[in-house]
């Protein structure tokens, strides 16, 4: 299926204002931390106010696994297009359009840091695809970056790249479900970065994310997010 039909399988999978009946999750308030599923002993309920609509966790898995299939697909296929349209359509690409790849995130990372003092850090990179940007945040600035993304073809190809680039600080690799604060486990970060991908998701996706990114901040953190919006 292409693109599009994945979308409209993705908006039909959804179900809207969808909660859990029966018995509430036992959940302590430390158990919180570890979870974007549980909230005070009950399913956290996620509010896409733009659309009306409340959604828990269960209710957007469906709509991930059309995201996921279509993104793992490419990562196969044409990982290095899927994450920077230009380059070709294939499942490798050369050596020198590698390292022009990695220097552009470079270039973004420089601005991104500017003024904000995050050398020597911990950076969560949400939707790190190939790891362009991730490579620059612990290259330039020694931070310790953890790279996640939905596509665990994508993150393969990340790894290996890593082992061959790295200079300073270091890059873990985790694939990421709606669930995102389950495999961060009580680990906080200092900034949260995302670019060209909240972007693909659908609202209740995004909201999902969003607040869980939020959560995984330390206090008096910060972060870049890049998402399309209409005015």
């Amino acid at each position: 299926k292409n693109s599009t039909d994945l979308a409209m399988i993705a908006l039909l999978l959804l179900q809207p204002a969808a909660q859990p009946t029966g018995t509430a999750l036992t959940a302590s308030n430390s158990e919180n931390l570890v979870s974007g599923m549980v909230s005070n002993g009950d399913y956290r309920i996620y509010n896409v106010e733009k659309c009306d609509y409340n959604v828990t966790l269960f209710s957007v898995y469906p709509v991930f696994a059309a995201h996921q299939i279509e993104w793992n697909t490419m990562g196969k296929t044409m990982a290095w297009w899927s994450v920077l349209i230009g380059l070709p359509k294939t499942a490798d690409i050369s050596e020198t359009e590698k390292v022009r790849f990695y220097a552009s995130g470079a270039k973004h990372v420089a601005k991104v840091a500017k003024g904000l003092h995050l050398t020597g850090k911990r950076v969560l990179d949400f939707g790190c695809g190939l790891g362009r940007l991730s490579f620059a945040f612990a290259n330039q600035l020694g931070a310790t970056v953890t790279c996640v993304d939905q596509s665990v073809h994508h993150l393969r190809i990340a790894e290996q790249e890593w082992a061959k680039r790295k200079k300073a600080g270091a890059v873990e690799f985790v694939a990421s479900s709606p669930d995102l604060l389950a495999p961060m486990a009580k680990t906080r970060f200092d900034f949260v970065h995302s670019v060209i991908a909240l972007q693909h998701m659908v609202p209740a996706l995004q909201v999902v994310y969003l607040e869980q990114l939020c959560d995984l901040l330390i206090p008096g953190g910060s972060g870049w997010l890049q998402i399309r919006h209409k005015t």
